[in-house]
Protein backbone atom coordinates (compact mmCIF):
# COMPACT_ATOMS: atom_id res chain seq x y z
CA UNK A 1 0.00 0.00 0.00
CA UNK A 2 2.78 2.44 0.92
CA UNK A 3 4.50 1.77 -2.41
CA UNK A 4 1.28 2.55 -4.28
CA UNK A 5 0.86 5.83 -2.38
CA UNK A 6 4.47 6.74 -3.09
CA UNK A 7 3.98 6.01 -6.78
CA UNK A 8 0.87 8.19 -6.97
CA UNK A 9 2.68 10.99 -5.14
CA UNK A 10 5.63 10.75 -7.54
CA UNK A 11 3.27 10.95 -10.51
CA UNK A 12 1.60 14.04 -9.04
CA UNK A 13 4.96 15.77 -8.50
CA UNK A 14 6.03 14.89 -12.04
CA UNK A 15 2.81 16.28 -13.54
CA UNK A 16 3.11 19.46 -11.47
CA UNK A 17 6.67 20.04 -12.66
CA UNK A 18 5.67 19.40 -16.30
CA UNK A 19 3.01 22.14 -16.04
CA UNK A 20 5.41 24.79 -14.73
CA UNK A 21 6.01 27.79 -16.97
CA UNK A 22 9.79 27.47 -17.28
CA UNK A 23 12.30 25.95 -19.71
CA UNK A 24 12.66 22.19 -19.90
CA UNK A 25 16.21 22.27 -18.56
CA UNK A 26 14.98 24.00 -15.40
CA UNK A 27 12.23 21.41 -15.04
CA UNK A 28 14.80 18.62 -15.34
CA UNK A 29 17.01 20.30 -12.76
CA UNK A 30 14.09 20.70 -10.37
CA UNK A 31 13.02 17.08 -10.81
CA UNK A 32 16.60 15.98 -10.15
CA UNK A 33 16.67 18.04 -6.96
CA UNK A 34 13.37 16.53 -5.81
CA UNK A 35 14.69 13.02 -6.44
CA UNK A 36 17.97 13.74 -4.65
CA UNK A 37 16.11 15.20 -1.69
CA UNK A 38 13.79 12.18 -1.49
CA UNK A 39 16.74 9.77 -1.62
CA UNK A 40 18.55 11.72 1.09
CA UNK A 41 15.46 11.76 3.30
CA UNK A 42 14.88 8.05 2.77
CA UNK A 43 18.48 7.35 3.71
CA UNK A 44 18.16 9.43 6.85
CA UNK A 45 15.01 7.56 7.87
CA UNK A 46 16.68 4.16 7.59
CA UNK A 47 19.75 5.08 9.69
Amino acid sequence: MAERVAGVHADMVNQYIKKLNCPSDQKAELLGAVIASAKKEAGEQTD
